[in-house]
């Protein structure tokens, strides 16, 4: 099995990895090719580099996850104002379709 992984990488181009390394070799192709070609252009992260890095990534997906549940809120909202304005006369539906379309609602939510 070991030598299969070593002529398999070594096939490619790259080094094979050492045993318990964290990359596997069939997934090593664009990650090694990446740092080969650019590995030397980035340095490594001091302390206040990081975290101002990982706040801007924090607020980055906070204001998206919030955009996401204010319009499921605001679709969720409707759907009951239009239950309450006819939506069962007007469309024909049952009850239980109702039910259906709510719970839509919350499982996107999750």
């Amino acid at each position: 099995m070991v030598t299969a992984a070593k002529a398999e990488a070594s096939s490619s181009g790259f080094p094979a990895p050492e045993s318990g390394s964290a990359i596997d070799t069939k997934y090593i192709d664009v990650t090694l090719a990446i740092l080969g070609n650019h590995g030397d252009e980035v340095d490594s992260l001091d302390a206040e580099k990081e975290k101002k890095l990982r706040r801007k990534f924090y607020w980055n997906v906070i204001g998206l996850l919030s955009a996401i549940n204010l319009l499921l809120f605001i679709d969720k909202t409707s759907l009951g104002y239009a239950a309450i304005l006819g939506l069962f006369e007007e469309t024909g539906i049952s009850k239980e379709q109702y039910n259906n379309l709510g719970t839509f609602f919350y499982v996107s939510e999750q």
